[in-house]
């Protein structure tokens, strides 16, 4: 993943901005935390959450937002059978989901 994207992510989940949900990159709750990813990518490129691929009920990455971050994966698949996106849902905190990108950004 690359290195300057993981880390702005690590801090807009971190930085109390965005309620997390589970289950959608993003609801009417809040963001998963791949959904934050998302957001950052939309706020770069100006895309927009209610067209194209940034819409309710999906659970993985867009594959734009993955080219972009450089990501091996939809649901940010970590060494050791770990998944960005499980973690979510099985309710570890934005975080501890921080902490996990910076150890293994070169993982993702």
């Amino acid at each position: 993943m690359d290195k300057y994207i993981a880390e702005r992510w690590a801090t807009a989940l971190e930085s109390g901005e965005y309620a997390q949900t589970k289950g959608n990159l993003r609801d009417k709750k809040g963001y998963c935390c791949l959904g934050v990813l998302c957001e950052l990518h939309r706020q770069e490129s100006g895309g927009m959450w209610d067209k194209g691929y940034y819409f309710e009920a999906n659970l993985a990455l867009p594959v734009e937002v993955r080219v972009w971050a450089r990501m091996g994966t939809s649901s940010g698949k970590y060494y050791g059978g770990g998944f960005l996106s499980s973690d979510n849902d099985c309710g570890k905190t934005f975080g501890e989901i921080a902490r996990i990108i910076r150890e293994r950004v070169d993982e993702l």
